[in-house]
């Protein structure tokens, strides 16, 4: 994940200082796709990105999944520390 992390920050660095077709041919070799598995494998957990033209609409999804994730947390934390689900 380190390589794909110093792409982005390179692309970054590129497009603030002006030279966005640097920075758009830079960022190029990171896909979304590479993104995604790289976040899920940090956060141990299945992570994936949607886009749509309707921001409410990720707002609904996080208010309907926040408690169960929250609830799988505290089980999962209790279960590394060897307690009981």
């Amino acid at each position: 994940m380190l390589f794909p992390y110093l792409l982005m920050h390179l692309a970054g660095v590129l497009d603030r200082r002006g030279y966005r077709p640097a920075s758009d041919w830079v960022r190029s070799f990171v896909s979304l796709r590479t993104v995604e598995r790289g976040i899920g494998a940090m956060l141990r957990t299945r992570f994936a990105t949607v886009e749509t033209a309707f921001g409410g609409a990720a707002l609904d999804v996080v208010d309907k999944m926040i408690e169960p994730w929250k609830a799988m947390q505290v089980r999962n934390a209790r279960l590394a520390a060897g307690g009981r689900s």
